[in-house]
């Protein structure tokens, strides 16, 4: 089977079901594992060349989100094969293993990287948190973007109370609004900042007007957490979720 995979997590997951040897294609966003950089790139994330895809004539083309309606819609005129995947909750990204799965003709590997993952889970949250402290999270800094969809989910299983209710999708914020949930902790996952410097990344919130206000930015908790482990709805969402226990873990010198 030719495959082209047009979004990372995709990508992400090709791999992790043992299908990455299929892939013919991908996006230049598409940087894990390292083995993906060996296949070719067509374009961008929401900029990939429908017309290089086309002259590949793939079997199936893996597309994720929203934000790719266009190109998926534009594929599907060109009677490409597509499966889409557009996961709102993180019970919506342990299906999208399974659609993916069952797309590539291998849907009992789909079954046991979703049992994988919900096993990671509960090594990474062991013991239960001695309180629930109030998480903002944020991927985008002008305008400030809460982070939404999966994401809460993934500050609950980690023990925090999100400012959005999980499948929210990720919106624009006031700092009123961020002011009255007053969050003991702010994770900051700005999409395609994984290479800028942490404390860099952190000025970007503590120095806008009227956000040092915030209980969080006082008290300098203000934690980074690579974009691809919170953003991107693949196998290593696991991982995000130890990353934001991890920064309420030191912020408050929790002994776990």
């Amino acid at each position: 089977m030719r495959v082209v995979s047009l979004a990372p997590s995709a990508t992400e997951i090709s791999f992790a079901l043992g299908c990455g040897d299929r892939l013919i294609a991908r996006t230049a966003f598409c940087d894990y594992p390292p083995e993906a950089h060996h296949v070719p790139a067509v374009g961008g994330w929401t900029t990939a060349n429908v017309e290089s895809v086309v002259a590949l004539k793939p079997d199936l083309v893996l597309t994720s989100t929203f934000l790719q309606d266009s190109i998926v819609a534009e594929l599907r005129a060109r009677e490409l094969q597509v499966c889409h995947t557009d996961p709102r909750t993180f019970l919506d990204v342990l299906e999208t293993f399974e659609t993916i799965a069952g797309a590539l003709g291998v849907p009992e590997r789909g079954k046991e990287l979703r049992a994988h993952t919900e096993a990671e889970l509960r090594v990474y949250v062991p013991t239960p948190m001695p309180s629930s402290p109030t998480v903002y999270a944020e991927e985008w800094h002008e305008p400030p973007m809460a982070s939404g969809n999966w994401v809460p989910d993934l500050i609950t299983a980690a023990g925090g109370q999100s400012f959005l209710p999980p499948g929210e999708r990720s919106r624009k914020v006031t700092l009123n609004e961020v002011q009255q949930f007053d969050p003991d902790v702010v994770v900051l996952n700005y999409c395609g900042m994984e290479r800028v410097n942490p404390d860099a990344q952190r000025s970007l919130l503590m120095t806008r007007p009227g956000w040092d206000t915030l209980r969080a930015v006082r008290a300098a908790h203000v934690f980074v957490v690579p974009d691809s482990l919170l953003n991107r709805p693949g196998p290593r969402l696991a991982a995000g979720v130890q990353a934001i226990r991890q920064a309420v873990v030191a912020a408050y010198a929790i002994t776990l």
